[in-house]
């Protein structure tokens, strides 16, 4: 068996696996109040649960408890696409730089100014959340900026809570369940098939996105070897899943989409981070999920 032959064979395997697993786990019903397809039957619950923790949370476990909601958010393929499309639409960066270009002097005299579109509010309220959750943006020093309550750790940590994560995470649920009913018929469930041209414009962008990923990834210095073979592994599960004329949501997502949002956090802001990034808005743009 040759090197090609065994990287074809690691590639159908590494698909079997994520389509078994997910079709198992992943369980789409027709419920008597949403009109469409459904996350599986504990996903929100168990979300409240997480939600719980993290607003009982002190300082010194609050990027761990928010880890664990953006782990269980992520569990589910279809919340996984929707939570990626809102994130995709915003740009954390230039908006907080506004905001805190608004503070005059006084400790927590900054304003935040949230937009009044609702997915562009909730795409920077999940981007603000992984700030904490990564610990590249603390409590403390946001809370310096906005909600000066005073030097408890533990206390600007409930203020946040209280004024932004509290609110924002019962809007995200609503939302997360609103959107499946409404959007019943254009959202592709977990055991749905999208049909694929290969011609379109969509579908090029994707392709060329993740080929330029593929390659960054070749080229880093900062993957290990381990990282390389198993990312180049998934990139190569993704493009054999779309060189059909059609592919299935419960494999392409858990194969390609978690490896591309695994490299844009870790890299958020290399080149690779980026590129991964470019290829996540793309592949949700093609599955329809925007």
């Amino acid at each position: 068996m040759g090197k090609n032959d065994v990287l074809l064979h690691g590639t159908l395997a590494l698909i079997f696996k994520y389509s078994m697993s997910w079709s198992a786990n992943i369980a789409f019903d027709i419920g008597d109040d949403v009109g469409g397809a459904q996350m599986n039957g504990n996903f929100i619950p168990d979300l409240h649960e997480l939600t719980g923790d993290v607003i009982r949370s002190r300082y010194q476990l609050y990027a761990d408890n928010l880890q664990r909601w953006f782990s269980h958010l992520e569990s589910d393929a279809h919340a996984l696409a929707i939570i990626s499309s809102l994130e995709q639409n915003v740009d954390f960066a230039s908006w907080y730089s506004e905001c805190t270009a608004t503070m005059r002097g006084m400790l927590g005299s900054g304003k935040l100014k949230w937009p009044s579109d609702l997915k562009k509010r909730l795409g920077l309220h999940l981007q603000l959340f992984r700030q904490f959750a990564n610990e590249v943006l603390s409590p403390d020093d946001f809370c310096s900026h906005f909600l000066y309550t005073d030097n408890n750790y533990s206390a600007m940590v409930s203020e946040i809570n209280n004024q932004i994560f509290d609110p924002f995470s019962r809007d995200l649920i609503k939302y997360l369940a609103r959107y499946e009913s409404d959007n019943s018929d254009n959202i592709p469930a977990s055991d749905r098939v999208v049909p694929l041209d290969h011609n379109s414009r969509s579908y090029v962008k994707v392709s060329e996105a993740l080929s330029n990923v593929e390659k960054l990834i070749k080229e880093s210095n900062e993957l290990s070897t381990e990282d390389k073979d198993l990312r180049s592994t998934e990139i190569a599960a993704g493009k054999t899943l779309l060189s059909g004329n059609a592919v299935r949501i419960s494999a392409i997502v858990p194969v390609l989409l978690k490896g591309l949002q695994w490299l844009a956090k870790v890299f958020v802001e290399q080149t690779i981070g980026v590129a991964a990034t470019i290829a996540i808005t793309a592949l949700i743009a093609l599955l329809g999920f925007t």
